[in-house]
């Protein structure tokens, strides 16, 4: 049905956007993960068709579930930490992923090598981590022929 987002600034658009502007008693972000959730009821409502389109009139008969606001504050600060969390997460993997494009580059075209004695030791204990792979157990290739 398109993108959900929550404006934190004043902002204009086409026909085409559908607008919820909470008072006092909803909170923006829960709001927010709601919609989120409920994006099935919503395509049902904007039924078959090549652009999938919830007109005013029906948008405002959707009906939807609210909390009272102090438990819509609370379930929102839950998901926006789980959000957070996630966030931080794909930046890490993102990282390693960039290491590893690094360590097969230095790796695969000899340019470094590994203390394999070190590294085999450590594998017979448990698993190898990316974290075993520290520069004291990497070296530069000085006379390579």
């Amino acid at each position: 049905i398109g993108k959900n987002a929550i404006a934190n600034v004043e902002m204009a658009f086409n026909q085409q956007i559908n607008a919820i502007i909470p008072n006092a008693n909803f909170n923006s972000e829960f709001i927010y993960y709601l919609i989120e959730n409920s994006a099935h009821k919503l395509k049902e409502v904007a039924g078959a068709g090549a652009v999938q389109i919830i007109n005013k009139s029906n948008f405002e008969g959707i009906k939807l579930e609210f909390p009272s606001i102090k438990e819509q504050i609370a379930i929102a600060q839950v998901l926006q930490a789980a959000d957070k969390e996630i966030q931080l997460l794909k930046t890490k993997t993102d990282k390693l992923k960039e290491q590893k494009k690094g360590l097969m580059q230095v790796l695969l075209k000899g340019k470094k090598r590994l203390n394999c004695d070190y590294l085999l030791s450590l594998r017979e204990i448990a698993p190898l981590s990316s974290s075993d792979l520290y520069d004291e157990h990497i070296s530069d290739v000085k006379n390579k022929s």
